[in-house]
């Protein structure tokens, strides 16, 4: 699944504004990027869209490697 899949995908979910998608999407991943350990942070991006991917690394470059 490419990032645009992906993003469609979040705003053919019910309840989801269409041009909300995009920033619902980088706010939730951002803000499970805070809660999870780095390991996780990884496994969780790598297989991600590379237009996703920034917003674990960012949130994650604070913290120590575990």
């Amino acid at each position: 699944m490419n990032y645009s899949e992906f993003i469609q995908s979040v705003a053919a979910r019910p309840k989801v504004p269409p041009g909300q998608a995009e920033p619902i999407t980088r706010a939730t991943l951002e803000t499970m990027a805070k809660r999870i350990t780095g390991g996780q942070a990884r496994d969780l991006a790598s297989p991600s869209a590379k237009d996703i991917n920034p917003c674990w690394h960012a949130s994650r470059a604070s913290e120590p490697s575990y």
